[in-house]
């Protein structure tokens, strides 16, 4: 990770991941530019505010769910922990060129996101999948999940979205998304 990096964080919530990467990052004497908070829910983001201040490197920015109002090739790092599986697939396909757009030739992304292999934990703590897509296809409110296979997210990166460089690592919730190989 480069000094003074510019990272966002998609569906940041109350930015509690926003402090374990300054943390984390500060653990390794790297100190970013700045860690944006992403987030469709305005009342979320004020949460995240009142909780870490106008501090640096936090910055918090709300958007339609559509567009990122950001320039170009303009983040370092982009990731997002435990939010895209809440989006419905079609709108998480759209972050994806969104993510494409924003990063920096050498930049990279990495993103959380639930595979099929958690149906069946989702099922045994909360309920069945037949309620979750009846609630969904009814558009009750919740916490929707959505769920992705690993040749089904490695296919929309590379092809569908145009990342050179794709590794899936797939231990049930992980996918990185890269433009130039990663190195330690």
């Amino acid at each position: 990770m480069p000094q003074h990096a510019r990272i966002l964080e998609i569906g940041s919530g109350t930015g509690f991941i926003m402090e374990a990467m300054a943390r984390a990052l500060a653990a390794r004497n790297v100190e970013p530019q700045t860690i944006i908070g992403l987030d469709i829910a305005e009342h979320m983001l004020a949460k995240a505010r009142q909780r870490l201040g106008e501090r640096r490197p936090f910055g918090f920015l709300h958007y339609d769910g559509i567009d990122v109002p950001l320039p170009d090739q303009s983040l370092d790092l982009i990731y997002s922990v435990a939010a895209l599986q809440h989006v419905p697939k079609p709108y998480v396909y759209n972050l994806f060129f969104e993510i494409h757009r924003l990063l920096k030739p050498s930049g990279f992304a990495v993103m959380h996101l639930l595979s099929f292999a958690e149906l069946k934990i989702h099922q045994e703590r909360w309920e069945s999948w037949r309620d979750e897509i009846s609630r969904q296809v009814r558009r009750r409110p919740g916490h929707w999940h959505h769920f992705y296979a690993a040749d089904e997210l490695a296919t929309v990166l590379r092809i569908g979205t145009g990342f050179e460089h794709v590794d899936v690592l797939y231990d049930g919730r992980w996918t990185c998304v890269a433009h130039s190989p990663i190195s330690n």
